[in-house]
């Protein structure tokens, strides 16, 4: 039951009608952790134990770092953080290790969504009783809702219990404008999961898939499409999982912020799957920095790559995940040391800040698409054969060979699939286009009423009719990880 599916909406209305006829309080939570662990039996079956057995031990070891025999105890801390680990090292690394028989047989019931993270929920909050920054939650329903809240288990965002289970007192009113918002975002993320997302997958699929059979440029264009793909996919579940909590009384902080707008790789990261950077900036950037802080430079620099590693890895036991994450961190590092140098030199030349500002834009999203390339191809062959077309004459003369093709109104089936990147081509600068309205607060709230009402209800035709016409949509890319 994706969060794209029909047959989500249905069970979001049947548990948000409930909700609001049960008391505040204990029954609403006790009715949302049943749903939750209901959705998540049906997303991962027998699975549903790795669940229970991370929120026991994350119960357990919280209540142990707060008892005068072990208050503050670093062995309990390690221990705990241990047991967390063992389901997703066993299925996220350890897995792929194993025999094609022995792989088959754990995969026998479907695959544990969501693992890493649920795990990283579960690892913060245990890091953040044992640094005293929040207490332990005496409330076994709340700790479990809070690592199965069934919009956020499978995907993320990766919520703090500091903010997040503060609000389970559920003592809020239903509110109309409260619930409309909620709706709107849901809508929104609907539009950018069936529309753009799955418009951009087949090709950039396709190609992907069968890269002996692709041309160069066809390529080319699956690269610089990926990354919008990538975006609009886990952007629009995000919209999905917030407005989904909210429907509840529940914020849930952005997860995406205009990335394609950034002008720097760590800029592109404070933007880019925010709950997740700023996981790793929190509990691995920070304390690597201030263990590393006598190294100077060098130890910053050395977080920095370690972080982003770590930050690539945590995608999977997959080569092209740590050299995304080293490029990443090699990406950063530069940043990070030459953007003094970079500015003054602008300053020096006397280069219109627009200028500075969209080249940095433009060359920030080049250096992103180029390590995306490694965290999409399947083997790191497949990566270097890519490579080696991208950075080659070979896309740019099949570019002009189809503009011959197109002038002389020749046989245009002879394109193959770079007729549907032509046809597709319009999403990248709606996205963008979007991306710049939401930037200078330019909303659809903004329009008249007679245009939101004419929007919304196009918009519910577009989805209802696309769910009749292709049922069981393109699943969210993040349900791998």
């Amino acid at each position: 039951m994706s969060l794209s599916d029909p047959l989500y909406f249905l069970f979001l209305a049947i548990v948000f009608l409930l909700f609001y006829l049960l008391r505040p309080g204990e029954p609403r939570r006790i009715l949302l952790l049943a749903s939750s662990y209901f959705f998540y039996f049906e997303l991962s079956k027998l699975y549903i134990l790795i669940l229970f057995f991370v929120t026991l031990v994350t119960y357990l070891g919280t209540k142990l770092l707060r008892t005068p025999k072990w208050k503050n105890s670093s062995f309990v801390l390690f221990l705990a953080i241990a047991l967390l680990l063992i389901p997703l090292l066993v299925f996220r690394y350890i897995i792929v290790f194993l025999s094609p028989s022995m792989r088959e047989s754990l995969m026998l019931v479907a695959f544990p969504i969501g693992i890493s993270f649920f795990t990283f929920a579960a690892l913060g909050y245990l890091i953040d009783v044992y640094l005293e920054v929040v207490e332990p939650e005496p409330s076994p329903t709340r700790v479990a809702l809070f690592l199965a809240f069934f919009p956020l288990v499978s995907a993320g965002p990766i919520e703090r219990s500091g903010r997040f289970m503060t609000q389970f007192g559920f003592d809020l009113p239903f509110m109309s404008d409260r619930a409309l918002l909620a709706l709107r975002l849901i809508l929104v993320g609907l539009l950018m999961k069936i529309v753009l997302a799955d418009g951009l997958a087949v090709p950039v699929n396709t190609v992907y898939d069968h890269l002996t059979t692709s041309s160069a440029l066809e390529q080319m264009c699956a690269v610089l499409y990926y990354p919008f793909y990538l975006y609009a996919d886990f952007a629009g579940y995000s919209l999905i999982a917030i407005g989904s909590a909210k429907l509840f009384g529940l914020e849930v902080r952005p997860n995406f912020q205009q990335p394609f707008f950034s002008t720097t790789i760590p800029e592109f990261w404070r933007n880019w799957h925010i709950s997740l950077s700023s996981w790793v900036r929190d509990y691995l950037f920070s304390p690597m920095r201030m263990e590393l802080r006598r190294f100077g430079n060098g130890g910053m620099a050395l977080a920095l790559l370690l972080s982003f590693v770590i930050l690539g890895v945590w995608h999977g036991a997959k080569v092209g995940f740590f050299c995304f994450g080293l490029m990443h961190g090699c990406y950063a590092v530069a940043s990070l040391f030459t953007l003094p140098w970079r500015n003054r030199m602008a300053t020096r030349l006397r280069i219109p800040g627009i200028v500075v500002q969209t080249s940095r834009c433009i060359g920030t999203f080049f250096l992103a698409t180029i390590a995306f390339v490694v965290f999409r191809a399947d083997t790191m062959q497949q990566t270097l054969s890519i490579y080696q077309n991208l950075f080659s004459t070979t896309p740019f003369r099949e570019f002009h060979a189809v503009i011959l093709t197109l002038l002389h109104h020749e046989n245009v089936d002879s394109l193959g699939l770079l007729k549907q990147f032509f046809g597709v081509f319009w999403i990248i600068p709606f996205i963008l286009l979007g991306d710049l309205l939401a930037r200078k607060e330019i909303r659809f709230e903004s329009l008249p009423p007679i245009l939101q009402t004419i929007g919304y209800n196009s918009s519910l035709l577009f989805i209802v009719a696309y769910w009749l016409t292709h049922y069981g949509s393109q699943p969210f890319v993040y349900y791998k990880f």
